[in-house]
């Protein structure tokens, strides 16, 4: 169970990245080589505030690689697809279909098998 915790984590924190990324790309406007453009992505928190989260991830991706096995680690990875459909239901007012609804629920039933 612990490498499900830290599977558990480790997506949330990439979720949470690309999340960040959704609400720094809407702040954005026309993509332009101006330096008034540059310079909003610069000042861009959501954007920086992605890149570091996804930086996290990616560390805490590589030191899982080392202890853990990548048989396990690789389909609870899928939890990452759970949390990003939920996200964008409730903080993208997205709407999400039936047959998604049972994927997740097919996600999360292999991901407690294959963590045990």
């Amino acid at each position: 169970m612990k490498i499900l915790l830290i599977a558990l984590i480790q997506s949330i924190i990439i979720t949470t990245g690309q999340i960040m990324l959704k609400f720094g790309l809407m702040k954005l406007g026309t993509f332009d080589w101006s330096w008034n453009f540059w310079r909003t992505i610069v000042h861009n928190i959501p954007l920086i505030s992605s890149g570091v989260m996804m930086v996290v991830g990616t560390l805490m991706w590589i030191w899982m690689v080392k202890v853990f096995p990548l048989s396990q680690l690789l389909p609870l990875q899928t939890v990452g697809y759970v949390l990003g459909i939920l996200a964008s239901m409730f903080l993208f007012h997205e709407t999400v279909s039936y047959s998604q609804w049972i994927g997740m629920a097919l996600i999360m039933v292999g991901c407690v098998l294959i963590g045990k």
